[in-house]
């Protein structure tokens, strides 16, 4: 009968097509897939044999409904010509054939179940490691302090291979804390739905998430946490049950965020290593903090209706020394110290093997060749898109997580592009109609004096006074920058605490720079002797002596007699034309060097003029014993 060849076609069928599957491609069975292949394939190929008859069971049942539609036909022949055996066949076939089908179809709903429990299983996994780190995580109830603000989490356990490259220590620091502190307060508070931390590459921002992840676990009532690592090529799912916390891991190519169903509750956490750009981020009703670099492809799209940015510093030096004994692999403190002048606080590099420190200089020294990318870093543009890798000469800086502003990452980095475009940033910066001009002349300003780049350079200074009503500029003798530590201060307070110290010591190792909006002076050169950058000799707003300065001196001063002290004001312009701007204030000043309260012996008021070109002076080794001391010597005279 026609039914029965039928069935041992499709059976003969059905044998051949496994066989050549076995045959023509065994690396399907045998072989690894490589990671780069198997992103964006569905979960199927997580179960490949279960899929694999579910696609067997499914051919089986259209040749069954196939021969079933061939026995219906055969039967209606039949009844045409009447002859009674041919009908009864008939009739036996399509009984047959519709068992065939019945049977088939159970097989394809049995192969379904298997390929969905399969799933199921992929996607409900418990991951033993990942919970093993969450408890102990958990349990970590305060970290231990150590020097510069950095805190240690001592674990030996890491989430993924990669965020143990250099030990399973977790080192937390205070720029980062302020971030999450900034990213937390404002998804609370209903002010952001989605945050993008931003900051330089190699900084630490991804080893941070398992900081974010401590706070949020370590909640009163800890919400379910989702952990996308890109890197690692999982997604871990963190669950609070039975007393205990249980981590469940998906592979990230079985990874469809719009499918989990925790991330469709707002009170849930939704943290991504983006370490990748993704086509498109999902956006979900869970508060998502996504740490990335400053590339636009990361968090453009990210950010977009309803999202924010928080900021993340590189590391300080300070930082560095206090971390160092913790870091697994680490070359020696000097030599990372060393680096540290030369690329700044990327910990990634500080890190790295000779050859690859040496490379990332060369492409440092490369980028600093494009003025017009420099002048966007300089004006807070760090995009990366492009391949223009600005981060290795730029750096953010952020006090409060929320604003940020440019700098340069290093003193390295700062001389590489003063050396190659100085004149031309100089017009930058004598433009009085630029409104970031005075910002970026300061921060120049920190550069010349923080760096060998004008060493040794003599730089031509007047004192100012008042003789018969007018203002009169005298010329004194002439001030020479020599290299020295720039030491940023984050608050007022830190400022003044460290300004008070260097008065008890008599001397200043180090140039301070104050924090934004201090009262009338930009940086200490030495204790006795600030600092106030001036971009125009007209138009500016910053050129006085701030009645608040006065104050500041009184108190850093206290109980000290005997000192002098100077106020140096850095202009652009021809410096016989600049003046105080208030007469008032400068007579205050002044004031503090005369009568029986005086605070100082001699007070001095003298404005300096920038080189126009780097070349301009002609140079002279520098006397780094030129700073004041307790005599009646002037301040870096």
């Amino acid at each position: 009968m026609r039914v029965k060849q039928w069935k041992r076609g499709w059976v003969i069928l059905a044998i051949a097509w496994l066989v050549s599957r076995f045959v023509v491609c065994p690396c399907r069975t045998f072989s690894p897939q490589k990671t780069s292949q198997q992103h964006g394939v569905g979960p199927l190929r997580a179960a490949p044999n279960k899929a694999d008859a579910l696609t067997l069971a499914r051919r089986q049942l259209k040749l069954a409904v196939d021969q079933q539609e061939m026995a219906v036909e055969d039967l209606q022949t039949a009844r045409q010509t009447g002859d009674e055996r041919k009908i009864r066949e008939a009739k036996e076939d399509v009984k047959e054939a519709k068992e065939d089908v019945k049977e088939a179809e159970e097989k394809v709903q049995k192969a379904e179940e298997k390929v969905q429990k399969a799933k199921e299983e992929v996607q409900e996994k418990v991951d033993r490691d990942a919970t093993a780190f969450a408890n102990e995580l958990a349990s970590i109830g305060q970290p231990e302090g150590l020097d510069a603000g950095v805190q240690l989490f001592k674990l030996n356990r890491s989430l993924t291979a990669d965020y143990r490259m250099s030990g399973t220590a977790m080192l937390s620091r205070k720029t980062i804390r302020v971030a999450w502190d900034a990213a937390f307060e404002e998804m609370e508070q209903g002010h952001a739905l989605r945050v993008a931390m931003v900051g330089m590459p190699g900084i630490g921002k991804s080893r941070s998430l398992t900081y974010g992840l401590w706070r949020l676990m370590t909640r009163e009532v800890p919400p379910v946490v989702v952990f996308e690592a890109r890197r690692g090529q999982k997604v871990f799912i963190f669950t609070w049950q039975n007393n205990q916390w249980v981590v469940r891991s998906v592979a990230i190519n079985n990874w469809i965020p719009a499918n989990c169903k925790y991330l469709q509750d707002e009170r849930n956490f939704y943290l991504i290593d983006a370490f990748v750009p993704e086509q498109w981020d999902a956006i979900l009703p869970a508060k998502t903090i996504k740490a990335c670099s400053p590339d636009r492809k990361h968090h453009s799209g990210f950010v977009k209706d309803g999202g924010i940015y928080v900021y993340v510093e590189a590391w300080s030096e300070a930082e560095v020394e206090a971390a160092h004994p913790y870091i697994d692999g680490a070359p020696k403190l000097s030599e990372m110290l060393r680096r540290f002048e030369q690329v700044g606080g990327n910990l990634r590099v500080l890190l790295s093997n000779v050859m690859e420190y040496d490379k990332y200089v060369l492409l440092q020294r490369e980028d600093a060749k494009n003025l017009r990318a420099v002048e966007r870093a300089v004006r807070g543009d760090l995009d990366t898109q492009g391949g223009q890798m600005l981060t290795r000469l730029f750096t953010y800086f952020s006090k409060n997580g929320r604003s940020s502003c440019v700098g340069f990452c290093s003193k390295g980095a700062a001389k590489m592009v003063l050396d190659a475009h100085y004149d031309d940033l100089m017009k930058i910066w004598s433009n009085p109609n630029d409104p970031e001009g005075d910002f970026l002349f300061e921060q120049f300003v920190g550069t010349i004096f923080t760096t060998s780049l004008l060493e040794g350079q003599r730089l031509d200074r007047y004192s100012i006074t008042r003789k018969a009503g007018k203002w009169d500029h005298t010329k004194c003798q002439p001030l020479m920058p020599c290299g020295c530590q720039l030491l940023e201060c984050d608050s007022e307070v830190v400022f003044d605490q460290r300004w008070r110290a260097a008065v008890e010591k008599g001397g200043l190792e180090e140039v301070l720079h104050t924090p934004k909006q201090y009262p009338g002076i930009d940086y200490l050169l030495d204790f006795n002797h600030g600092i106030q950058v001036t971009q125009s000799v007209t138009q500016s707003d910053k050129h006085s002596i701030a009645p608040k300065l006065l104050e500041k001196l009184h108190t850093a001063f206290d109980g000290h007699k005997g000192y002098n002290f100077t106020l140096t004001f850095m202009v652009v312009r021809e410096p016989t034309s600049f003046k105080p701007k208030d007469l008032k204030e400068f007579n205050g000043l002044m004031k503090l060097a005369q009568g029986k309260e005086r605070v100082f012996s001699k007070v001095w008021v003298d404005v300096i003029q920038m080189p126009k070109t780097r070349d301009s002076l002609p140079k002279k080794k520098c006397c780094k014993g030129s700073a004041s001391r307790r005599t009646a010597g002037r301040a870096w005279s």
